[in-house]
């Protein structure tokens, strides 16, 4: 109830299916939800809006954020923070939700923009393990390959993505995009231009998700000459397309690949950098671009991501697509629907995404790691997949 109403909340749209809630005892509470709704729940508790915070760390006033002490219940208490440049946690006494977790006395995270002073602090022994970004992938895996550190992969909810303006000139014409999600070689960007660090993807969720549906894979292959007569076809060979994207970050590469390979096809690209991811979002909503160059970041539950991308924000599927998503999504928040039920409808409303070639989803991001061998539990980084460093499973060896 305090996620719904406390001033500034940020939570309330993701409790939207909780109308009251009744205590029954200490331990045991009774959700009583909208009706239809509510199966998203478990998904959006198991997220930060779940976060158990301290009723007495609450009344005290002080500010959570700069000094939360002992405000959580997790096994780890913020001993320093320095902003962007390190932040130290260590062990909590007593017990705490999840003595399986936390079996470490003290970790200390270092901010390190550059990857190569990363790998070399790896090497030198001042850190255990550091994340790896393009273009340094093949540095890490030459120091695996030497037997003295390990690498671990693992796809995340996010990806590069494509997303264009229905209602702008050419692209009204289903013809048009399905020109353009042909036109884009996947396995090209995430292979040579991202070494690897994405896997190609027409779908929101990675493979291994309850959600993702093995049969879109093969949807929009890269077929140029399949590209050039559908432009053929809707009349729109030399048609511009104003493409933009934030400046000073991954998006940028991306960007300039998807523009020589429209180019290829027929289509006169130009591309434009912005200052904030913000502000170009707010300007493509307004109608002010042919498309944007950015990045889905999938929700721990896929009623986030329907709501969030395709019938919201910056509203991937067009006017005429959505009143078809938005009665399958509907459905999904039956709260009395099994999970593979909620599967079969998040498969269809992904391939009727596909069916409108209303965007062009491009690769799943890849995140990496490399360790020195003492250190355990990389691979159990559950949260990993949503870019966030839940740090619980580590340990030492030794």
């Amino acid at each position: 109830e305090r996620a719904q109403s406390v001033e500034g909340t940020t939570a309330a749209a993701l409790l939207a299916s909780v109308r009251s809630v009744e205590v029954l005892d200490r331990y045991t509470v009774r959700l009583h939800l909208a009706e239809g709704k509510g199966a998203e729940l478990l998904g959006t508790f198991a997220s930060t809006v779940g976060s158990m915070i301290s009723p007495t760390a609450i009344a005290s006033g002080r500010d959570l954020v700069r000094e939360p002490g002992d405000a959580g219940s997790g096994p780890y208490l913020l001993e320093a923070f320095v902003p962007d440049q390190r932040v130290v946690f260590v062990d909590a006494p007593g017990e705490h939700w999840d003595m399986e977790g936390g079996g470490l006395e003290r970790i200390e995270v270092q901010i390190i923009p550059e990857v190569p002073a990363q790998l070399n602090a790896l090497q030198s022994g001042q850190l255990q393990l550091v994340q790896v970004r393009a273009p340094h992938l093949a540095q890490a895996d030459r120091l695996a390959e030497g037997g003295r550190f390990r690498v671990h992969r693992v796809d995340t909810f996010g990806q590069h993505h494509l997303v264009m303006s229905s209602t702008r000139g050419a692209l009204a014409d289903e013809r048009v995009r399905q020109a353009i999600n042909h036109a884009i070689d996947r396995d090209a960007i995430a292979q040579a231009l991202l070494e690897g660090q994405c896997t190609p993807t027409v779908q929101p969720y990675p493979e291994g998700h309850w959600a993702y549906a093995p049969d879109l894979e093969a949807r929009f292959g890269y077929d140029p000459q399949r590209a050039r007569d559908l432009l053929t076809q809707a009349g729109a060979v030399g048609m511009t397309f104003r493409l933009v994207y934030p400046a000073g970050q991954s998006y940028e590469p991306v960007a300039q690949a998807v523009q020589s390979m429209l180019q290829d096809v027929g289509i006169e690209v130009a591309v434009a950098p912005g200052q904030s991811t913000q502000q170009l979002r707010q300007e493509y909503i307004a109608g002010e671009h042919d498309g944007l160059q950015t990045a889905i970041v999938a929700g721990t539950d896929p009623s986030f991501t329907v709501a969030n991308y395709f019938l919201g924000g910056i509203t991937v599927v067009g006017a005429a697509g959505g009143d078809e998503i938005a009665q399958l999504a509907a459905g999904a928040l039956d709260p009395t629907a099994g999970q593979d039920q909620r599967a079969e409808i998040y498969r269809r409303i992904w391939a009727e995404v596909l069916d409108g070639a209303w965007s062009v989803p491009i690769c799943q991001v890849t995140q990496s790691w490399a360790y020195a061998p003492e250190v355990t539990g990389v691979e159990d980084m559950v949260w990993a997949t949503q870019n966030v460093f839940d740090l619980r499973s580590l340990g030492v060896t030794g």
